[in-house]
């Protein structure tokens, strides 16, 4: 079980409150909502997913450079068949410009050579703790040579978020799968044993109060 958490000032929702017999105590509350997961991703390879709650991994380790500001988080991903792959995360917020976000995601096949099929995308359908629900109905989408994009409204506020995503990677095949609030490009990579294959996603979060 995890709790992903997105959240912009200023971007908020409302819930009714169970009502207190109380005078003056309130019967409604505003919190800052959880919004878009922009670094939906999913990694393949065999039929098989890495995940860290159901996976045979090692050498994991996450790192915060307090200078740099990147995060940093890799494993080895060991496979049902023998199969291992060395995974390596790097992500940043950018200080300068505070919409924009980048991940950058290294592949190594350690002692194969053959396909891994990376998912990323935009997901508006993460829950707000507090209400159980998604708070964001989805207003549009768009997909480009290189890049998807989503605007997403409040579901009462009607507050806007447009998130858009860029990648840079070299691929055999890409195509898109389009959910209700999710978004997502497939990219079917060839990996070379010894090798890494390079992956960044470049986000735009752009919102309107």
């Amino acid at each position: 079980d995890g709790l992903i958490g997105n959240y912009f000032n200023g971007i908020y929702e409302g819930a009714d409150l169970e009502k207190s017999g109380y005078k003056g105590i309130i019967s409604r509350t505003e919190f800052i909502v959880n919004s878009a997961d922009w670094l939906y991703t999913r990694i393949e390879a065999d039929g098989e997913y890495a995940d860290l709650n159901t996976s045979t991994f090692e050498d994991f380790e996450r790192v915060l450079d307090l200078k740099t500001g990147i995060l940093t988080r890799s494993y080895t991903w060991i496979l049902k068949s023998g199969k291992k792959v060395r995974l390596e995360f790097e992500r940043f917020l950018s200080m300068k410009e505070a919409e924009i976000a980048v991940q950058t995601i290294k592949i190594t096949p350690l002692n194969f050579t053959g396909e891994v099929v990376l998912y990323s995308g935009i997901d508006f359908t993460q829950i707000h703790h507090m209400t159980g629900r998604s708070m964001w109905n989805v207003a549009d989408t768009a997909s480009q040579e290189d890049s998807i994009t989503m605007l997403g409204n409040t579901v009462s506020t009607d507050q806007s978020l447009l998130v858009s995503c860029r990648f840079q990677c070299e691929y055999e095949e890409k195509s898109d799968i389009r959910e209700d609030k999710k978004l997502v490009r497939r990219f079917l990579l060839k990996a070379e044993e010894g090798k890494p294959l390079s992956f960044t996603k470049i986000i735009r979060n752009i919102s309107r109060k």
